[in-house]
């Protein structure tokens, strides 16, 4: 299973591809005195913009699913 974590950081958008929950946790920003988390992440009932340029700072986009790659299909009839 592979995560996707969607970050934006000074308008550009960033995608990481990882396939631990440790890889997750390595992503995201942490403040180092007090181990709090800065990184936001959106809640799985939280209405998401696409625009990620709109996102609230500190804003993360966790994913977990896995890219599939479609097979080549046969033909069995071809219309006129």
């Amino acid at each position: 299973m592979s995560y996707f974590v969607i970050t934006v950081e000074d308008g550009q958008v960033r995608i990481d591809s990882v396939t631990s929950d440790a890889a997750v946790l390595e992503l995201l920003d942490f403040d180092e005195e007090t181990g709090k988390l800065l990184s936001e992440p959106f809640a799985t009932s939280e209405s998401i913009d696409l625009d990620p340029g709109y996102w609230k700072k500190n804003q993360v986009l966790i994913v977990k699913g896995e890219v599939v790659t479609p097979k080549p299909v046969a033909v069995r009839y071809e219309l006129p």
